[in-house]
């Protein structure tokens, strides 16, 4: 089986436009281009939203709302080809997101978050799981906390809820320990719990280069399966 996996992704505040006219190059070049202009437009949707559900700006950090479309091709043989397409849409509101998030896909990311085969390397098409999240944020001390209902567009709806606690580390030490836990429950696949601990060593204070290790469990009870 040959898979070939695309994921475009545009994240908001991290390119900006010239008022120059680029000379029309290769097709990279122009993809390039194409998603810079793309990244601007998120960019400007996101800081409007922002600014009108906070009714004032309180902070310059830069907004990180941004779109990922993925496409998955499989070709098995025998000249059978599948294709599946996916999208993520992380609206990020800086002037209100100290307290909460909206997010709209059309899988369930946090459940494959706790993957760390698919998280790393996708070899098999996404479930199909469309619905929106709402995050609400807090830092108590140095742990953060998110809780995150999502609504599951099925028939019927749908509800599922993570509660997640992360370990807010400095990431100009050289060696850095990041634990996670999670608290789940999905009205489908029951309740359950996952802990993860990531181990990260940089090479210098200037390398971009990092060696992480990460180890991972997770419980699941699933009585009504």
């Amino acid at each position: 089986m040959c898979a070939l996996i695309f994921v475009p992704a545009t994240h908001a505040g991290q390119h900006f436009i010239t008022t120059e006219s680029p000379a029309i190059g290769t097709i990279e070049e122009r993809a390039v281009g194409l998603g810079h202009s793309l990244s601007d437009r998120v960019s400007n949707l996101g800081r409007v939203i922002d600014l009108f559900l906070a009714r004032s700006k309180y902070t310059d950090k830069r907004n990180e709302s941004h779109v990922n479309i993925s496409q998955l091709v499989n070709w098995t043989e025998g000249g059978k080809v599948t294709t599946s397409t996916d999208f993520a849409f992380n609206l990020a509101l800086p002037n209100v997101e100290k307290r909460w998030q909206l997010r709209f896909s059309s899988y369930d990311e946090d459940e494959e978050s706790r993957d760390l085969n698919q998280r790393t390397i996708r070899t098999g098409a996404r479930p199909r799981d469309p619905g929106a999240a709402l995050f609400f944020f807090r830092k108590l001390g140095k742990v953060k906390t998110s809780f995150q209902p999502r609504l599951q567009l099925k028939d019927p709806l749908q509800v599922a809820y993570v509660a997640r606690f992360e370990l807010a580390s400095d990431h100009t030490r050289l060696v850095r320990v990041e634990p996670r836990i999670e608290l789940f429950a999905d009205s489908t696949k029951g309740t359950g719990e996952f802990a993860a601990i990531v181990f990260v060593v940089k090479a210098s204070q200037t390398s971009k280069w990092d060696f992480a290790l990460e180890n991972n469990e997770e419980y699941r009870q699933r009585l009504n399966f």
